[in-house]
C-alpha cells in the first residue's frame, strides 16, 4: 500500500474502532496496518465497509479477520468438489473425441483424476454405466482430487506412496525395561 492508501485504511479502521468505543493508538494502528500491508488497499477498504455492515462483533476487526474478508480463500474441499463436478460436465459438452477442450474445461486437478480413472476415453465410455456409477464416480473423483491437493501441498504429488514408519510405543518400551529389572524367581534377570 502507498502511504496515502495506508492513511485511508487507518482512518477507516480508527472510525470503526471509535464506533465501538475503542481508541486505537498510533503504534497499534501501525502494527495492524503492517499486518495487512501486502493486500490491495481497495480490497481492505471494501472489507472494512463489509465489517461495518455485517459483523455481529462489538469491536473493530483484527488484521486476520480483514485478510479473510479482503482475500477470501476457497477451501481445498470446495476445490476438489469443483474439479469432480467438471468431469461429467465436460463429458456432456465435449465427448470422448475432444480431449483437448475437455482438459481445458476440467483443469489440471480434475484431469489428474481422469488420468487415474483410466483416461478420458475410458471415463467417457463408462461414466454412468453399471461399471462406473455416476454418483460413486463423483464421490471417488472428489476424494482423489482432495488427495491430489494434499500431495501437491507437500510436494509429493506423483511419487509412489510408501508405508508409514512403525510407531514406537514409548509406554510399552518403558514397561518392558521395568520388567527386565524385576528379578525372576529363579534369580535371573
Amino acid at each position: 500500500m502507498t502511504s496515502q492508501e495506508r492513511a485511508q485504511v487507518s482512518a477507516q479502521w480508527a472510525l470503526i474502532a471509535a464506533m465501538h468505543g475503542k481508541d486505537l493508538s498510533r503504534p497499534m494502528l501501525i502494527m495492524m496496518l503492517d499486518a495487512i500491508d501486502d493486500l490491495p488497499a481497495d480490497a481492505v477498504l471494501f472489507a472494512l465497509k463489509t465489517w461495518t455492515k455485517t459483523s455481529k462483533q462489538s469491536r473493530h476487526p483484527m488484521p486476520a479477520e480483514l485478510r479473510e474478508l479482503a482475500c477470501p480463500e476457497v477451501s481445498p474441499e470446495n476445490v476438489a468438489r469443483e474439479a469432480a463436478a467438471r468431469i461429467p460436465e465436460a463429458i456432456k459438452l465435449y465427448g470422448y473425441n475432444d480431449p483437448v477442450r475437455a482438459r481445458a474445461h476440467i483443469g489440471d486437478l480434475g484431469w489428474g483424476v481422469v488420468k487415474r480413472s483410466g483416461g478420458w476415453e475410458h471415463v467417457c465410455q463408462y461414466h454412468g454405466t453399471p461399471e462406473m456409477n455416476a454418483l460413486t464416480f463423483h464421490a471417488q473423483a472428489r476424494d482423489l482430487a482432495r488427495s491430489h491437493i494434499e500431495f501437491a501441498e507437500t510436494g509429493t504429488l506423483g511419487e509412489a506412496p510408501g508405508l508409514p514408519a512403525p510407531k514406537e510405543s514409548v509406554g510399552l518400551t518403558k514397561i518392558g525395561n521395568l520388567l527386565q529389572m524385576i528379578p525372576r524367581p529363579d534369580g535371573e534377570r
